[in-house]
């Protein structure tokens, strides 16, 4: 009967986080029974009102919370009323793992990267390079040694994807295996592109990445003078592959091309115009731009080199 029918959030005041947050409980009670589960959210505790189940604070992050909480409020509702119209039998259980999808748990976090960089890996030279789909190879295997190392499992459903899976996954890659901050964001990329593919595809319903800011890797933007340049162009240097790296990097800087734009630099993207003068007439990989660019005589050295 709905009448039985009450759920509830609250917090946890025993387990505060370093960053003072609490974590913000979800309970749903029906004819007795108790069903208890994690939203995945923090709150803080000197802004939380019980009576209520929401935050009083009026900051954006709490205010993102609040909006949160009303939509696996919503959640809750809905997924009540779907079980009893299909079954005509319900309980707190069913409810609670119909909110967090613990009912969807062969969809896993391996299983669906596997999919994502299946299709990366068809659409190689359409619309993905070979880069890409070995970013996505690399990723599944940081992933994968993660939840090996951490759970001791082969794999992880969805349905136990919390904030603390993340900041865990975030510390693993950069203590166990030493990674720059750079490369560990690159990796949280991947994790939350992994998650919104699986909030689209209707596996989860709320987004455990809610409240979490990545570092940011402190870069310095690095430049050489006209000496340093120079020093590297006239060095002499021996070993013939040594020096073709040389060469490739000095013609980057005299026509602005990347390493990948030199790559795929071929003949027929050398064009001469009326007056004599050369270009390179070249499609930029990164923007699909087309690239007009004089060649200078630098540059055409190293080419007949």
């Amino acid at each position: 009967m709905r009448s039985t029918f009450k759920y509830l959030f609250y917090i946890n005041r025993n387990k505060v986080k370093k960053n003072g947050l609490c974590p913000v409980m979800g309970r749903v009670t029906l004819d007795g029974e108790i069903a208890q589960f994690s939203t995945g959210l923090e709150t803080n505790p000197d802004l939380w009102d019980a009576k209520t189940g929401r935050s009083t604070g009026r900051t954006t992050y709490e205010a993102g919370v609040n909006r949160e909480l009303r939509s696996l409020s919503a959640s809750i509702e809905k997924h009540y009323t779907c079980i009893v119209e299909k079954d005509g039998y319900v309980t707190a259980e069913r409810v609670k793992n119909a909110v967090m999808n613990i009912a969807q748990e062969h969809t896993t976090l391996l299983k669906e990267l596997d999919e994502a960089t299946e299709e990366i890996r068809k659409s190689i030279g359409i619309n993905h390079t070979i880069a890409t789909y070995r970013s996505y190879v690399n990723a599944h295997l940081n992933l994968s040694r993660f939840i090996r190392d951490k759970y001791g499992k082969s794999d992880m459903p969805f349905s136990s994807l919390e904030y603390s899976f993340i900041e865990d996954y975030d510390m693993y890659l950069k203590i166990d295996h030493k990674m720059a901050t750079g490369s560990v964001m690159q990796h949280i990329i991947f994790l939350r592109k992994l998650v919104k593919r699986a909030m689209n595809k209707g596996i989860i319903s709320r987004n455990p990445f809610f409240g979490y800011v990545p570092d940011q890797p402190k870069t310095t933007r690095k430049w050489l003078s006209c000496e340093e340049i120079e020093k590297v162009m006239t060095t002499p240097i021996e070993h013939p592959s040594v020096a073709f790296v040389r060469d490739m990097f000095v013609f980057g800087r005299w026509t602005g091309l990347s390493y990948t734009d030199i790559k795929n630099l071929q003949d027929i993207n050398i064009v001469t115009d009326s007056e004599g003068s050369q270009w390179i007439d070249i499609k930029r990989q990164k923007t699909g731009n087309r690239s007009l660019i004089p060649l200078l005589d630098i540059p055409k050295e190293i080419i007949r080199k």
